[in-house]
């Protein structure tokens, strides 16, 4: 008996005491995933509304929908290895997810007027970065779709209120800046959320999600070069101490698009680094009213005495503490070697790796997108 076999069994046996309390039916079934991908998509009955979710192989939530109402067992199918569909005992509602082509779809009940119990996203941890809320025209059922970002992706909740999800799905990875312009929009019948390669479609009843598999993510950041032209990776700030001018909340590099943009990685203890500091300050108070911006990221290793280092200098330049995550996407071992610098262009492309700029390449990217 799998692990997810032996919880479910346990869930249906707290259930099912439950149940007879409260003279409301209880279910649960769920079907393991090849060992290639791992993980399960489950499905339970809970007081009353007929819930599935998928896990990875980590016992991580990868989705989650609430199909509907019911009163009796729900029927999970396997047409194919790779394609999982469960059904609601009302023989309409159902989610069907093809794992090899990353396409998640369904049909739930109607859910107007009727309050259900809602999904757990995590949107009040402080680590969550809320993004934006988009809904359908102001018509029945009423659709929003909410996006937001937590360890590392990009995720998106569908509902009648930002505040009360039915589905929730992790759409894509926070690599690099979307390659293709972000989508957030409304139709007079749905709500669309589009993140680079991710989309997420859904008008109150039926929904049609593409998501971002691990293993795609994995051949994503193989197949991604830092390089001169490439789309730049995202950062992973884990606090700002001095943050840029005007955008005291940035959390993203899409940001800053119409600027050139200067990352400079760094750390106190990086004789090299330091030294390097007063020629950057002096080329941020130069030419920051022209569009070039300064990111100072220090190294989430041996950061302890930052906060004393910035104290003691008068740096005008934003500065920033890595989670970590910033470096190792552009391959920096925590250590380093560091100093290293990454150009970007007014287009949010590589202009520069490795290097620290000359004042004549700046001027030249400024003057070219002015």
């Amino acid at each position: 008996m799998t692990y997810a076999k032996i919880l479910c069994t346990g869930l249906v046996a707290g259930l099912i005491a439950a149940a007879e309390a409260t003279a409301t039916p209880a279910w649960c079934d769920s079907v393991d995933l090849p060992a290639s991908i791992g993980g399960s998509v489950q499905a339970q009955l809970r007081q009353g509304w007929l819930h599935v979710w998928r896990v990875d192989a980590d016992s991580q939530e990868l989705w989650h929908t609430i199909l509907g109402r019911a009163d009796q067992p729900g029927r999970i199918e396997k047409p194919n290895p790779f394609t999982v569909v469960v059904h609601h005992p009302d023989g309409q509602s159902h989610i069907r997810d093809n794992i090899n082509r990353s396409r998640l779809s369904g049909h739930r009940q109607a859910k107007e007027g009727e309050p259900f119990p809602g999904l757990e996203t995590g949107a009040s941890d402080p680590a969550v970065q809320a993004q934006s809320t988009y809904q359908s025209a102001d018509e029945s059922p009423r659709t929003h779709l909410t996006r937001w970002q937590r360890d590392h992706w990009v995720w998106a909740g569908s509902g009648p209120s930002d505040a009360s999800f039915h589905t929730v799905v992790r759409l894509a990875p926070i690599l690099t800046i979307p390659q293709r312009k972000t989508l957030e929009t409304l139709t007079a019948d749905q709500a669309i959320l589009q993140w680079d390669r991710a989309e997420f479609t859904d008008d109150g009843q039926t929904f049609s999600v593409r998501y971002i598999s691990s293993r795609e993510k994995e051949v994503m950041q193989q197949r991604h070069a830092v390089e001169k032209g490439a789309v730049p990776f995202e950062m992973d700030i884990e606090r700002w101490l001095q943050p840029v001018a005007g955008h005291e909340d940035l959390n993203s590099l899409g940001q800053l698009q119409g600027k050139v943009v200067l990352l400079d990685f760094w750390a106190t203890w990086c004789n090299p680094c330091v030294a390097k500091l007063p020629y950057i300050s002096e080329l941020y108070e130069r030419y920051r009213d022209q569009g070039f911006v300064v990111i100072s990221l220090h190294s989430a290793w041996r950061a302890d005495d930052l906060d004393d280092f910035v104290g003691r200098h008068d740096y005008a330049f934003p500065i920033a503490l890595d989670t970590g995550e910033t470096f190792r996407r552009y391959g920096i071992e925590p250590g380093g070697p560091i100093p290293h610098y990454i150009l970007i262009d007014r287009d949010n492309r590589i202009a520069l790796v490795n290097d620290l700029p000359t004042e004549e390449q700046i001027k030249a990217l400024l003057q070219a997108g002015s």
